[in-house]
């Protein structure tokens, strides 16, 4: 199995030169949804105030979407 290098190493995608990359996060937490009673649109501003995230040890280029290293920025 190949070792990936740290994001932290790379300047750009190993693969095809792209210059963004991504990582996928599980969310923690509980969303709060308002509703209104006369189906008007209520305050939903805060819905994700109570989320966190964990981020993943992978990181994907955005361009060719595989994986192509560690994620050691958190």
């Amino acid at each position: 199995m190949a070792k990936f290098p740290n994001i932290s190493d790379l300047t750009e995608c190993p693969l095809c030169g792209g210059d963004e990359y991504y990582v996928i996060a599980r969310p923690i937490g509980t969303i709060i949804t308002h509703y209104r009673f006369d189906g008007g649109d209520a305050d939903n501003t805060e819905m994700y105030a109570n989320l966190s995230d964990k981020p993943q040890k992978f990181v994907y280029c955005s361009n060719c979407q595989v994986k192509i290293a560690r994620n050691n920025k958190e």
